[in-house]
């Protein structure tokens, strides 16, 4: 697995200060090449793990997050945070709008990294062609900031533990996230079935037995307006 984390991701590598080419816009895509920061990586992994994507743009690629407008603390703060870091501009978010089946209108946020070349390890890790997987490759990746972010986008408590909604991912790649979760940091879990417009598809729950563990593992890069999925109202953190 080292060997193969080494050739899959040469062009990546951590560090702990950002790359000061990342705060200039209108820089070609390929003049952005790293290297990337602990915190991004963790963010970037985080929101993947939930309804983030990649999205590639001529020579490079970008992420692309969104929010409801219901969400707008932590999507401000990711925003934030992101614009720290260098990869987006610093701007004032304006909602968008879109229409479910049942012609109800829904408001939400969304913001995109500038396109990066260095990014295309990203698109390795999570992607076969345009559909997005689980490889073994993102065990190493799946740190406690990067389940924070990951808890934010898909998380919900579900009595007493937390359900992630994995919906997106077959029942092998739920299976084989259970398993990193229990390998990194000791959190039981299982895969339920669960039934959406006829489709049978899977989510993962952590169970209350893991889920003090789960809080000391993940306050601390919890934004504030979603404590509540891992708390209910008698847990004080």
């Amino acid at each position: 697995l080292h060997n193969a984390l080494d050739d899959m991701f040469c062009c990546y590598a951590i560090v702990n200060v950002p790359h000061r080419a990342f705060f200039v816009p209108r820089v070609p895509a390929d003049k952005r090449i790293g290297p990337h920061t602990a915190e991004f990586c963790d963010i970037a992994v985080g929101l993947l793990l939930s309804d983030a994507h990649l999205e590639q743009h001529g020579k490079g690629v970008r992420l692309t997050f969104s929010q409801s407008i219901v969400h707008v603390q932590f999507f401000e703060q990711t925003a934030k945070n992101l614009q720290r870091l260098g990869y987006v501009n610093e701007k004032a978010y304006v909602p968008l709008q879109t229409t479910d089946s049942n012609g109800k209108v829904h408001y939400y946020l969304k913001c995109h990294t500038f396109v990066c070349a260095s990014l295309s390890w990203l698109q390795d890790l999570f992607y076969v062609g345009n559909t997005k997987v689980v490889k073994p490759e993102l065990e190493p990746f799946l740190t406690p900031r990067a389940l924070a972010y990951w808890i934010a986008g898909d998380g919900a408590w579900d009595n007493h533990g937390l359900r992630l909604s994995t919906h997106n991912f077959k029942y092998d790649e739920c299976i084989m996230l259970t398993q990193m979760l229990n390998r990194r940091f000791s959190l039981k879990c299982t895969v339920q079935a669960q039934k959406q417009s006829g489709t049978v598809c899977y989510r993962i729950y952590v169970v209350s037995k893991s889920m003090p563990h789960l809080r000391t593992l993940v306050t601390h890069y919890l934004d504030p307006s979603m404590h509540y999925k891992i708390n209910n109202k008698n847990v004080i953190v």
